[in-house]
């Protein structure tokens, strides 16, 4: 078996969600926080592996080749199915899903499904304490299903190509051998902490698990302003 142990930083990766790390000139309300006015830290960072955490964490890096290559594959997959979605109905500023892996190291623990813990660590503790993580199954229902489709416009044709766009992405998922745990995940929410806090800028992600434990899938940032 290839193991790969020389992981790198690599801020194109990190990208994605790198403005909910941005404090926008607003540290002065937090002196000295990580969050002092966003919902992931400032200090955030992310390896070629995926793997988030801190600028200096010491991170195990022991991975295999084949588990790399095919998160990497999945990923890249959805994010080209998924290129033409929309994320965030009410979002002021609307991007591209990106592809989301991170690679488990060999040997780790599995995990049953997609919960608040697995998405705080996988997230190397870089999210905001307080901030609320809503966990839905990947269907069509929920509370991010709902925000999905208030996005509707008048346009009838156009709205067919619009859900069947989001049930085509949903379906992948769910036709993927290798995964189980399918989930669409919420990080923050407008009005974060009243006034400790006033990030406007979120993290979502539809995720799935490898039966390696790996996390793979797509992420975004919504803008609620």
């Amino acid at each position: 078996m290839q193991v790969i142990q020389n992981c790198q930083i690599d801020p194109e990766y990190f990208e994605p969600i790198s403005e909910c790390a941005d404090a926008v000139g607003m540290e002065c309300e937090n002196p000295g926080s990580e969050w002092p006015w966003n919902v992931i830290s400032m200090n955030a960072t992310a390896y070629s592996c995926g793997a988030i955490c801190r600028v200096g964490d010491e991170m195990e890096h022991n991975h295999s080749a084949e588990e790399l290559a095919m998160c990497k594959r999945l990923a890249s997959e959805i994010a080209e199915l998924a290129k033409d979605i929309s994320w965030g109905a009410h979002s002021a500023s609307i991007v591209a899903p990106s592809p989301f892996y991170v690679v488990a190291n060999i040997g780790a623990e599995v995990p049953v499904k997609i919960d608040k813990k697995l998405i705080r660590r996988i997230f190397g503790g870089t999210i905001y304490p307080p901030a609320k993580i809503l966990i839905e199954p990947l269907q069509e229902r929920g509370e991010w299903w709902s925000y999905v489709i208030g996005g509707f416009i008048d346009d009838e044709e156009d709205n067919d190509h619009f859900l069947q766009t989001w049930r085509d992405m949903i379906a992948w998922f769910h036709k993927q051998p290798e995964l189980h745990g399918q989930a669409f995940v919420q990080i923050g929410e407008d009005m974060l902490h009243e006034d400790e806090n006033g990030a406007c800028v979120f993290p979502r992600l539809a995720l799935a698990i490898t039966k390696a434990g790996s996390v793979v899938g797509l992420w975004n940032r919504v803008v609620e302003a």
